[in-house]
Order: structure tokens, then sequence, then C-alpha cells
């Protein structure tokens, strides 16, 4: 939603009507900062939310949004160009238009609930347990079969993680050498 928000902070500042390029520019580049967040953290919700048996199709069906998004960008861009008399109203319709959808996907955010896997991660498992049954509108067997997934798959990565910490502190150790009274001995070649 901040993604949103940043976005929509910067179609404002290009689209004011206050003859300044410095202030055009900045708008553009605060837009792109917020048009950029928002294009990874979209996938990856969805990644992160749909069943596998679709997360391919939710990520194709995300990407042809975007391929359409730009398409009608680009008839809006013709259709003001054909249609109005030149003026700043050319450019500054088809910019300001960009508030309509990341108004509306800023609103929709509003709706969903955090990620599964975020709050399964800072061991919150009833809240991820309830993300996942309302995004999938289903509290059967498979959500929950999604979640100990889940669940399982948050453990294992944690616990790899000490456990390389320790292997690669058992490897240093050997290496070193620890003499019966703890004091460290280098390992000489042999």
């Amino acid at each position: 939603m901040a993604a949103c928000a940043v976005f929509c902070l910067g179609v404002i500042l290009q689209v004011i009507p206050s003859h300044s390029l410095p202030c055009f520019y900045v708008g553009r580049v605060i837009s792109g900062l917020g048009l950029g967040s928002a294009t990874a953290v979209v996938p990856s919700y969805s990644a992160e939310m749909a069943p596998k048996e679709i997360r391919g199709k939710v990520g194709s069906g995300v990407q042809w949004l975007f391929a359409a998004g730009v398409m009608v960008s680009y008839w809006i861009d013709y259709g003001v160009s054909i249609g109005l008399p030149e003026s700043s109203k050319q450019w500054q319709i088809p910019v300001g238009l960009q508030l309509v959808p990341a108004s509306a996907l800023g609103l929709g955010l509003l709706a969903l609930p955090e990620s599964a896997r975020w709050l399964a991660k800072k061991e919150r498992y009833e809240e991820a347990w309830k993300s996942l049954t309302w995004i999938r509108a289903d509290d059967g067997e498979r959500t929950r079969t999604a979640m100990i997934r889940t669940h399982t798959l948050t453990l294992t990565v944690s616990v790899r993680r000490r456990g390389q910490s320790r292997v690669q502190r058992n490897q240093s150790r050997s290496r070193r050498g620890i003499t019966s009274d703890g004091r460290l001995q280098e390992a000489r070649a042999p």
C-alpha cells in the first residue's frame, strides 16, 4: 500500500500546474520508485498466497495485466493526441489518469491480509491460517496441508541456517585444534 501511495504522490507532482521542469522530474522519480516497488511486491504476494497448482497461472496473469495496462495507456495517449487541440492537457490527462488504477489497487489492498509465509515466519500461525483460508476461500484439508508445509519450510530453513553456522564453527575448530588445556593450536599440514 505504501508503494501505491508513493506512486500517487509522484503522479500528483507531475500533473500539478507548477510550470517547473524540476518538479516534474522529481515527480517522475518518485512515481518510478512507487511503481518499481509495486511491481516487485504484487507478484511475490500472489505467488506466496496462490496454491501451487495455479501459481504459474497467477504469475502469468499478473504479467498479462501489466502488458494490458501498457496497451491501454498507449491507446489513451493516441486518443488524447487526436481528440484534443495542442495544449498541456495532451500530456496531463494521460499522466493524471494513472491515478485511477493506482488508487483502485491501493484501496483494494486495504482488504488483503498479510502474507501467510510472513506471518508463519513471525510465528503467528493462527493469523497465517486465517489469511490462507480467507484468500483461498477454503478452510478444508488443502489449506491445512499448505499451512503445515509453510510451517515445516520455515522451521527447516531456520534449522539449516543454525546447522550451517555450527558446521562452519566445527570446521574452523578442527583446523585450529584445541589442546587438552583449552588453548588453540594451529593444525599443521601433513
